[in-house]
């Protein structure tokens, strides 16, 4: 039976992205101002959770601006998911039209030196095209570290579609291997960082919104080991479907770091940018779902 659902799951969804390849691009956002009226004022998806974490997060914020954040919070969301599924079906160069990807000599650096890196986004704008249309620009050779979906026949046709621009889908159980593996070009290892980690006790918790919070501590630890520059790849809407990237350098040479410091320098970084542009972060997250355990510190500027 589950494996009929997530066959049932995979037509659905294959007609979708098969339909909007004929959908002008200004029709796409029709469905997203439809399907964010549903899910804002019909199903109230996760409503109770964006607003707890705001409340948190802002609790100096009057209320009328927090529905305000809500409320675009809903577009934001749903014009990721509209954009994320008509990527499927738009050539490079139309995808690389979208970005203006600035500081690019800072990779350029790196790559003239023979130096991968690792790129770090968040769960901010649209950070599905963000990675693919950087492959773009990147003479690095580039991979993007998921977690593979449920759904099998699903998982297999969004890989395929997402390697087409060039990028190399590695799943998160495969991390390891992928960064022991020799590339003759440097590399520039994606991973979204901004996930609340399963493991309590390997997160490394930080001040973040004056909240204690635990951070993956992948990014940091495959960064100290193979001694890796960290960037952070800052996804920033100009308008719909138009987006900027800018890269910050967030750790130069990481072995040098004390424990902690370059996810505090992410999360820092992470949070300036959610205070400017709010209502494009993923606030339906459970994101402080979990609390510290006694014995871990919380790492935070003095």
């Amino acid at each position: 039976m589950k494996k009929i659902a997530f066959l049932l799951s995979f037509i659905f969804y294959k007609l979708l992205v098969i339909s909007m390849k004929f959908v002008p691009m200004f029709v796409i956002y029709w469905f997203s101002d439809f399907t964010a009226f549903v899910l804002y004022r019909i199903v109230g998806y996760r409503k109770k959770v964006i607003q707890s974490n705001l409340d948190r997060c802002f609790p100096e914020m009057q209320e009328k601006e927090k529905n305000t954040i809500i409320r675009k919070n809903y577009k934001n969301l749903s014009d990721m998911l509209v954009e994320s599924i008509k990527g499927y079906t738009m050539s490079k160069k139309n995808m690389a039209s979208r970005f203006n990807m600035q500081n690019l000599d800072i990779l350029e650096n790196y790559f003239s030196q023979g130096k991968s890196v690792i790129g770090l986004t968040a769960h901010f704008s649209n950070w599905e095209w963000g990675a693919a249309a950087a492959t773009t620009y990147l003479k690095h050779k580039s991979s993007v570290l998921y977690k593979p979906l449920t759904n099998n026949f699903i998982d297999s046709d969004v890989k395929k579609n997402r390697m087409k621009f060039g990028v190399k889908m590695v799943s998160i159980y495969n991390t390891l291997v992928h960064f022991r593996e020799k590339t003759e070009i440097p590399a520039c290892y994606f991973m979204v960082a901004d996930q609340s980690p399963s493991n309590t006790e390997k997160a490394f918790w930080v001040d973040f919104f004056d909240i204690p919070t635990g951070f993956l501590h992948g990014p940091e630890n495959y960064a100290k080991m193979f001694d890796i520059p960290v960037l952070y790849f800052e996804v920033q809407r100009q308008k719909r479907g138009h987006y900027i990237i800018n890269i910050h350098v967030l750790a130069e040479n990481p072995k040098e770091l004390p424990a902690g410091e370059i996810t505090l320098r992410f999360a820092e970084l992470l949070e300036k940018v959610i205070r400017k542009r709010p209502e494009n972060w993923v606030w339906t997250h459970k994101r402080w779902k979990h609390t510290i355990p006694e014995n871990k510190t919380v790492y935070k500027r003095d």
